[in-house]
């Protein structure tokens, strides 16, 4: 009774350290960085009087899409209310305009609506 005690362990410990046939955990996979791949696109909203999102960020090279979901007009133009930075100027027609420019070069770049100065601002940060 000993001697199957014995080998009745050893089956039991070589089992366990074959892992018993499990499949191996997957590799955890890496979360989304909320930006755009390179050459990529991204999207911006018009809607409310308000930039959806208002703070952007996205690689080198993104082409940046703004679209107007109001029933009035708008821009996005780049700079400061009052103080045009002359990089774009784009005019977003009432409901449905839409505006794209790609970002070439790293920086932050702010922007606003032209029509409705500092209530509508923005920024795009390319990494």
């Amino acid at each position: 009774m000993l001697r199957l005690s014995g080998v009745l362990s050893s089956a039991l410990l070589v089992l366990a350290a074959c892992g018993g046939g499990a499949a191996p955990a997957p590799s955890p996979t890496p979360a989304a960085t909320g930006g755009a791949a390179a050459g990529g696109a991204s999207a911006v909203t018009a809607q409310g009087f308000a930039f959806k999102p208002d703070a952007l960020q996205v690689a080198v090279g993104t082409t940046v899409t703004w679209t107007n979901q109001d029933g009035a007009s708008h821009t996005t133009t780049s700079g400061k209310p009052g103080a045009k930075d002359g990089k774009w100027e784009g005019k977003l027609a009432a409901s449905g305009g839409t505006f794209s420019f790609r970002f070439a070069e790293a920086g932050t770049f702010l922007y606003f609506c032209a029509i409705h100065g500092s209530s509508m601002t923005g920024q795009v940060v390319v990494k």
